[in-house]
């Protein structure tokens, strides 16, 4: 059925046969049918000639085909020569826009100096001024200038169009919130959250935005001012993983358990969030409480447990953890903990106080040895080798020694 159309269109005039064609080719590039796509595109091109106004537009489809094919040095050969048309040619301007996506997407490698390119897409902005390919303009413009200088150039440019009512207050908004994207971001550039705060009326369009918001408040965690992101989202926005996560992180680098804490509820990984709220736990002094929040979501790594444990005194808990890393890191002093960590949890089991009297303290209780858990007082280090002497059987038949 296929072949058939095809010959028949061959049996058409020159003109005729290649406009079809070429619509032909854009339906089946349109529906993923690329085989379908090159036949018609390959009738269309043998009768369009450079100088017709019919060779633009094939020539952009076949700059499509090639970039479907992953052939990005043919597209932008045949892009750059209906660009060479500009102004004159209506498909012209598509190319410009074309072209300018390839390059922000990074299909394009070593663009270089794109500074011709956004001067003639600034003049095609103010030819198309008012319809949407002169907003499209205006948007890959801004573009590649935060590209090329960073995000305020890019910005600048948007707001310049706003106010001179180019771009309309939609297309204005999703375009500052691409611009705001980390994929935007430069070493050493300006944070989103300094540039609000600098000029907080240039963004007031776009916090209706929750992706903006979003990209807004995860500046603010990364500058180390988790409360200023926490003002500019709402309920809905903390629903997003990454942003609660971002912030509670950000809430603990600035020693703020308790709003870490807080932050951490919003959170609906139970790891994560056990391990959120056992940080904000360890950090005011709690390493009992931290430990039994990896415990009951089966949570933390052996060695987060191990260090806890052994801090809140949990002998037990400690030598089972101990034991875990042992398991994929088995080292002389994590087996020399594990040994300790065994002969004071035998010892607990054991010891029988008299009378109801408290037993002797064999080793630091939990508050002191929170003090130092790894690196014992000069006390505490007598005791360690005292107990590394008593267990040395034990620690060889942990290595596997025999």
């Amino acid at each position: 059925m296929r072949q058939g159309g095809e010959r028949s269109l061959q049996t058409l005039r020159g003109g005729l046969r290649d406009r079809i064609a070429a619509r032909m080719a854009r339906a089946a590039l349109a529906v993923g049918d690329n085989a379908a796509a090159d036949r018609y595109l390959s009738l269309a091109m043998r009768g369009s000639l450079p100088t017709e106004p019919l060779a633009s537009s094939v020539e952009r489809l076949a700059a499509r085909m090639a970039r479907r094919r992953g052939d990005v040095t043919e597209a932008v050969q045949r892009l750059r020569r209906v660009w060479g048309r500009f102004p004159g040619d209506p498909d012209s301007g598509e190319a410009l826009i074309e072209l300018a996506d390839m390059i922000l997407e990074g299909e394009v490698a070593g663009a270089g100096d794109t500074r011709t390119l956004r001067l003639d897409l600034g003049a095609l902005a103010l030819a198309a001024r008012g319809t949407p390919m002169g907003a499209r303009a205006i948007v890959a413009e801004a573009g590649l200038a935060a590209q090329a200088f960073g995000r305020p150039a890019g910005l600048d440019l948007l707001a310049l169009a706003r106010r001179q009512q180019t771009l309309s207050e939609e297309t204005y908004a999703e375009a500052v919130r691409e611009l705001s994207a980390e994929t935007f971001a430069r070493p050493g550039e300006t944070p989103l959250a300094v540039l609000f705060e600098r000029e907080p009326a240039r963004y007031r369009p776009v916090l209706g935005d929750q992706a903006f918001r979003t990209a807004l408040a995860l500046s603010y965690a990364e500058i180390g001012l988790p409360e200023k992101g926490r003002e500019v989202l709402n309920g809905v926005d903390l629903a997003q993983p990454r942003v609660a996560r971002a912030l509670a992180r950000a809430y603990l680098d600035e020693g703020q358990a308790e709003a870490a804490r807080k932050m951490a509820q919003h959170l609906r990984s139970e790891t994560m969030r056990a391990r959120i709220v056992a940080q904000s736990l360890e950090m005011q002094g709690k390493p009992a409480e931290a430990l039994a929040q990896f415990e009951e979501a089966g949570a933390g790594l052996p060695a987060d447990r191990a260090r806890l444990a052994w801090a809140a005194g949990a002998w037990g808990s400690a030598a089972g953890a101990l034991a875990e890393q042992m398991e994929t890191s088995p080292r002389p002093d994590i087996a020399a903990r594990l040994a300790v960590a065994r002969q004071r949890a035998a010892t607990d089991r054991t010891a029988e106080p008299a009378g109801g009297a408290s037993r002797p303290a064999l080793v630091p209780t939990p508050s002191r040895t929170a003090e130092s858990a790894f690196t014992p007082t000069a006390k505490g280090v007598a005791e360690y080798l005292e107990f590394l002497k008593a267990e040395t059987e034990a620690i060889r038949e942990v290595l596997g020694d025999g």
